[in-house]
């Protein structure tokens, strides 16, 4: 059974691995989208599905980002956009995840790079909107990373280094509860900018909420 919630904090906890870096001449946008589908399609297929990118499996003539097909009845069962412009918020949600009366998976994620705290309301207001229009869905996931901040020098361990920490959210709405839940997250950085990412929700079980998965921050 699939379970939107779980994804997130699976993939939070994965987010270590992809080994990427923040630092505009090391690293490219595709490299940052590429490693975030890449963890979804190889999920997708470990549960059996076929994962498909950029390819187009509605009739609204353009490619998804990423679907999870299901191998015998060949429907859509997750779609899912990353969108790196805030501006397009509500079309990635309106017209590409959740059209009104229009047929969509049932299973839908969207994932925002760089947004202002005022962008999280707009993605929380086309979330509900869209998602009680459309009854064919049943989850719906959007996964938010609030903007870089500034670099900043601090001392961890006795030896100064560079640290940043930002939010990463997930809007999680399903039809079981018939409410929605913000999850939220803190990305963080080493001295070699590697993305690690630790829970600050204090509803999620973790034994220290300053703890990162494997390694507490001091």
């Amino acid at each position: 059974m699939i379970d939107l919630e779980n994804i997130f904090l699976g993939f939070i906890k994965s987010y270590r691995g992809f080994k990427l870096r923040y630092d505009p001449n090391y690293e490219s946008m595709s490299r940052w989208t590429g490693a975030e589908i890449g963890w979804f399609a190889d999920l997708g297929e470990n549960l059996g599905f076929l994962s498909v990118v950029e390819k187009e499996v509605f009739t609204r003539h353009h490619p998804v980002d990423l679907a999870w097909i299901h191998p015998f009845s060949r429907n859509v069962v997750l779609h899912l956009e990353r969108e790196n412009l805030p501006k397009k918020i509500s079309e990635t949600i309106s017209k590409k995840l959740l059209p009104p009366e229009d047929t969509v998976a049932q299973f839908c994620i969207a994932i925002f790079d760089e947004l202002k705290d005022s962008a999280f309301d707009e993605i929380e207001e086309n979330a509900n909107r869209y998602f009680h229009e459309n009854k064919h869905c049943t989850e719906f996931l959007a996964i938010c990373y609030g903007r870089l901040p500034r670099r900043s020098e601090s001392k961890y361990s006795g030896k100064p280094r560079y640290f940043m920490e930002w939010p990463v959210r997930g809007l999680h709405l399903t039809r079981k509860k018939k409410k929605q839940r913000w999850l939220e997250a803190k990305c963080t950085t080493d001295k070699n900018f590697i993305y690690t990412m630790f829970m600050v929700d204090p509803a999620i079980p973790i034994p220290n909420e300053r703890m990162r998965w494997g390694t507490k921050l001091k």
